[in-house]
This record gives C-alpha cells, sequence and structure tokens, in this order.
C-alpha cells in the first residue's frame, strides 16, 4: 500500500495492489488506512509531507514466519511434498505480493522454501523452455520468477480448483504443444508480467520482454507465447 501523509496529519491518495488481485481486500486496506491516526513527517526540523509504503502479509497457513517454516522443512529427514505444498503455495503468493528483496529474512526464506524443491519430485513438472523463457534474464532474477510463477499456477490449479497439472511426456505427442505444459507456462506468464509490470516491484524489464508484457495487456499473451 502507498500512501501521503500531509503536513496536516492526513492521509491521502492511498493506492493498494493485492496478490492474488482482490478488489474487496484492496477497498477493506483502502478504508482502514483511512482511519489511522499519524504524525505527520519532519524533515530538518520542518514538517513536510511524506510518501509511505506499507507491505500487508497475511499470515500463511502454516501459522509461523517463512524463516521458521525453512528451518523445520530443512530438518524433515524425508521431507514429502504433499505435507508442503500449502507452504509452498504461501510462500509463492508473498513472493509476488511483495517487492523483490533479496536481502530481506522473510523474502530470502519465502524464496528458499519454493526453490527446496525446483529439483524434486512433486508430482507436477515444470516447463523451463521457450522462448519466453529464454528472453528472461537472470541477472533480475526473472528466470527464476518465471519458475516460481509456473509453481504458483500450478498449486493454485491444484489446491483450489482440484485440478493437477503433470506436465508429463505422451509418447507420440509433441511435449511443448500438450494442453497442461501451455496451460502452466501461459499462467505463470500471467503471474510474472503482472508482477513486473510494476516498476514499484525491482524488476527491470528489457526490450523483449516489453514486447510480452505487451501483449499480456492487450490479452493476447497465448498468441505471443505460442506462434
Amino acid at each position: 500500500m502507498y500512501s501521503t501523509v500531509t503536513k496536516y496529519a492526513e492521509v491521502t491518495d492511498i493506492t493498494v495492489s493485492s496478490y492474488p488481485e482482490s478488489e474487496s481486500i484492496n477497498n477493506a486496506i483502502k478504508e482502514a488506512a483511512a482511519t489511522l491516526e499519524v504524525n505527520a513527517g519532519r524533515y530538518n526540523d520542518e514538517i513536510v509531507t511524506s510518501r509511505l509504503w506499507t507491505s500487508f502479509t497475511f499470515p500463511s497457513t502454516s501459522k509461523e514466519l517463512f524463516s521458521e517454516s525453512f528451518a523445520t522443512m530443512q530438518q524433515d529427514k524425508n521431507p514429502e511434498f504433499e505435507n508442503y505444498e500449502r507452504l509452498i503455495f504461501d510462500a509463492s503468493q508473498y513472493l509476488f505480493s511483495n517487492p523483490v528483496n533479496p536481502n530481506g529474512t522473510e523474502f530470502k526464506a519465502a524464496a528458499q522454501i519454493v526453490g527446496f524443491w525446483m529439483n524434486r519430485d512433486t508430482g507436477m513438472n515444470i516447463p523451463t523452455f521457450g522462448d519466453f523463457f529464454s528472453v528472461l534474464t537472470n541477472k533480475n532474477q526473472q528466470q527464476f520468477l518465471y519458475t516460481i510463477a509456473m509453481i504458483n499456477y500450478g498449486l493454485d490449479q491444484k489446491i483450489n480448483h482440484n485440478r493437477i497439472l503433470k506436465c508429463e511426456k505422451i509418447e507420440g505427442q509433441k511435449y511443448s504443444e500438450l494442453d497442461d505444459v501451455r496451460e502452466v507456462q501461459l499462467g505463470g506468464a500471467k503471474v510474472l508480467l503482472e508482477f513486473i509490470g510494476n516498476q514499484k516491484n525491482n524488476v527491470p524489464m528489457t526490450t523483449k520482454t516489453k514486447t510480452y508484457y505487451k501483449a499480456y495487456k492487450k490479452k493476447k499473451l497465448g498468441e505471443e507465447l505460442f506462434e
């Protein structure tokens, strides 16, 4: 949430962005923020107008900080994906709800929770290939974030829609053309582009990435990804 505190200690210009996007949550936060009692800011002993950023993170189902949950998961000698998939989903939601902050304790722990399972058997393969994946740069962790976005999409379908997108190879069919592979790639791309399209999230886009972002805003991303 971004807001302005005027010289008269009034909260104005409130903007809220939630992930997943929820108008009801955005409105509830705006209403609550408008009632806050605040003091005007000071700079060099003068009262000034201040622009503030605040992050609201709803508790994960684990009821623990991600740093605590990651430590617990690391100590599990035989971790099973089904026991942690809700935590992984919550961690991925957190990552796409906050500006990238590699040095932040909880941001780092959330990334580690998801990353812990990237090379393990989860029953859901992640199709990390294609032109879109190739134009992303790991200099700004875009490929890593895209992988997390596809994991997020797959877990959302499993947890909230009772659909398992395994993305498994089928004999006689081209892997890149399988319906679930394309769905996961498209769904993940939408999550990623929505996130990096907001400059406040600290992930600059390359010229090629901007081409996909424009297609996403025009609701033609599928055509751009699989032409």
